[in-house]
C-alpha cells in the first residue's frame, strides 16, 4: 500500500487474538483454506503449538514494520475475560487450540515488547444487539465492563503500556481509578456512544480532576 507516511499514521490491528479467531489465522498466517484440514494437521502433529504462536507472531511483527504501526490496536469482545494461567498443555492441542489468554501472553505482549508498542484497546462494545441493522453495521450496542482483565494485565506486564478507551459512560470513573493506580494504562478519548457533547464534558472533567493532564482527550 503507498500512502504518505508523514500525513497518515498507521495501527496494526490484532482484534483476532482477543477472539482466538483461528478459521482466520489458518486462511491469512498458514493459507490453509480448510479449517478442518488445518485442525488435522494439528491434531496429527505437522503443526506444533510453538510453531502456531511463531508462525503468527512472525506475520504480525512483519506487517507492524511494512506499514510503521505506532501501536497494536483492538476492540474487545463482549463478555472478554483474561486468564492469567492460560496455557493450553500440549496434550490437549487435538481437543483445544490456544484461548486468547494465551494467545495474548504467547504473542500480543511479546510483539508489543520486540517493536517496543503500545497496545490500544477499545472496550465495551457488544456486537449484533439489534441482527436487523446488521447489513449497515448499525446493531451494535454497549456493555458494562468487568475491568478485572485490564487490571490483571496493567498488574502483570508492567512494562507494557496500554491506551484504553470505555465504551460504557458506567465504566468511566472506573477507568479514571485504574489510571491513577497503574502507570502503564493511559485512557484516551470519547468513543461513538461517549461522543456526546454532555457526556464528553462530564468524562473530561472527571480525567482532569483525578489525572490531570495524564491522558489524551480526542473523541473518535
Amino acid at each position: 500500500v503507498n500512502f504518505d507516511k508523514t500525513l497518515f499514521k498507521s495501527a496494526l490491528r490484532v482484534d483476532q487474538l482477543l477472539t482466538a479467531d483461528w478459521e482466520t489465522f489458518a486462511k491469512v498466517v498458514f493459507k490453509i483454506e480448510d479449517f478442518n484440514k488445518f485442525q488435522k494437521m494439528v491434531v496429527e502433529g505437522y503443526l506444533s503449538k510453538s510453531e502456531l504462536l511463531e508462525k503468527i507472531l512472525d506475520y504480525l511483527e512483519c506487517w507492524a514494520r511494512k506499514i510503521d504501526a505506532l501501536y497494536l490496536f483492538a476492540s474487545t469482545p463482549a463478555k472478554f475475560e483474561y486468564e492469567e494461567n492460560a496455557e493450553t498443555p500440549s496434550q490437549d492441542m487435538k481437543f483445544n487450540l490456544p484461548r486468547a489468554s494465551e494467545l495474548i501472553d504467547k504473542v500480543l505482549i511479546p510483539l508489543a515488547r520486540k517493536l517496543n508498542l503500545p497496545i490500544g484497546l477499545k472496550v465495551g462494545a457488544c456486537r449484533g444487539v439489534n441482527p436487523d441493522l446488521a447489513p449497515c453495521n448499525g446493531g451494535d450496542g454497549v456493555e458494562v465492563v468487568d475491568t478485572k482483565f485490564l487490571q490483571s494485565l496493567c498488574r502483570k506486564f508492567a512494562d507494557v503500556k496500554f491506551l484504553v478507551t470505555f465504551l460504557a459512560r458506567s465504566n468511566q470513573h472506573e477507568a479514571c481509578v485504574l489510571s491513577n493506580k497503574f502507570r502503564n494504562c493511559h485512557l484516551y478519548g470519547c468513543w461513538w456512544f461517549c461522543n456526546n457533547p454532555s457526556i464528553i464534558e462530564e468524562i473530561t472533567n472527571m480525567r482532569i480532576e483525578m489525572l490531570g493532564t495524564a491522558f489524551s482527550e480526542y473523541c473518535v
